[in-house]
């Protein structure tokens, strides 16, 4: 009898050094996160979808404790667009920090969200997850100026202080407008200006505040395009060439009198 305990005693100090060998993973706070902002100027038009994509910062989510992320396969959690805002569909780069339990990590991004896919498996590092590559933008005037949060919300995943956590804060402006310095008129009625950003209908205002009655500026393939103050649909180009207006400044020729060349 004293050997069937004294064998029952050995076996089981064993077992709880064997457990106490296993990687702890027991959840004891929250993910703590970092969060993606962007800042972009509103449609210029007020046309859902016409608005300019704008990079949002690196998201990077990492555990409070280990365990946060649990021990799972291919599981899945997102991260929901902020009202107002829709995302450029596509996959986004991630990454893991270097000895984490996380051997697999996706992120896919639809227009109303981030799809998060992880695969983790026991180990006692705290994981932290980086995502990056987001683009993002107001889907139209009626957003609003002012800035809007995405949260998160577990799927499959049972991650910790995921869900009702934000992670996305974005800015919609109207531009602010203006040039960086009163324009001067050389005498062919030309002038290098900076427009500080914003609709075409902030640039319009602007031009008719200096007296100007056009602006010459560049495309992404580096072609001129003249927008006309208070010229309707001949302005339709211009309008397709900068759908979104300007999200940053921007260099421009203003004229008096539109000239029917570009700027040499």
């Amino acid at each position: 009898m004293k050997k069937q305990a004294a064998l029952l005693a050995v076996s089981v100090i064993c077992a709880l050094g064997l457990l106490l060998l296993q990687p702890s993973r027991s959840a004891q706070a929250a993910v703590v996160v970092t969060l993606g902002t962007a800042s972009a100027p509103l449609s210029s038009n007020g046309a859902v979808g016409t608005g300019l994509f704008t990079p949002v910062s690196t998201i990077v989510i990492s555990e409070g404790a280990p365990g946060d992320f649990p021990i799972a396969s291919a599981v899945t959690a997102s991260i929901v667009a902020p009202v107002g805002w829709e995302f450029l569909p596509g996959g986004l780069d991630t990454s893991a920090s270097t000895y984490s339990g996380i051997t697999s990590l996706q992120a896919v991004a639809t227009a109303s969200r981030i799809e998060l896919t992880y695969t983790a498996v026991p180990l006692p590092g705290i994981d932290v997850v980086r995502i990056a590559g987001l683009m993002a933008r107001p889907m139209s005037d009626a957003t609003g100026e002012g800035a809007a949060s995405g949260m998160g919300v577990n799927g499959t995943a049972s991650i910790v202080g995921f869900t009702n956590t934000v992670f996305i804060t974005l800015t919609s402006t109207v531009g602010s407008g203006g040039f960086a310095a009163p324009p001067v008129y050389s005498p062919d009625n030309l002038a290098q200006v900076v427009f500080k950003g914003g609709a075409v209908t902030q640039l319009a205002q602007d031009l008719r505040a200096v007296g100007a009655s056009g602006a010459w500026a560049q495309d992404a393939r580096g072609a001129f395009a003249l927008y006309i103050v208070n010229a309707g649909f001949v302005n339709d180009a211009f309008n397709r060439a900068f759908p979104g207006g300007f999200a940053t400044v921007t260099p421009l020729t203003i004229v008096r009198d539109a000239p029917r060349t570009p700027p040499r």
